[in-house]
């Protein structure tokens, strides 16, 4: 794999956990605002059109498969502790 393909892999891992994390936050209400529907769907928008017109969209739907999985994982370790 070449450093661009892995540099949107690591896009995609961060762009996958930070829609994961602004979830929970919203169905938790952490925060005085949160982040809207708006916010995340937009990210999703920008990260996935940006990968399709660099020929890298692979690779990108992985690492945010990755990333989603793994912040979501944490989030419900951390949902685990809390009770």
């Amino acid at each position: 794999m070449t450093a661009m393909g892995l540099m949107w892999v690591v896009v995609g891992m961060a762009a996958g956990g930070g829609h994961a994390a602004a979830l929970w936050r919203a169905a938790h209400r952490i925060g005085a605002g949160g982040c809207g529907a708006g916010p995340r769907m937009l990210l999703v928008a920008v990260v996935l059109v940006g990968a399709a017109y660099a020929g890298v969209l692979l690779p990108v739907a992985a690492g945010w498969a990755s990333g989603l999985l793994a912040a979501s994982v944490l989030c419900a370790g951390v949902e685990r502790w809390r009770t």
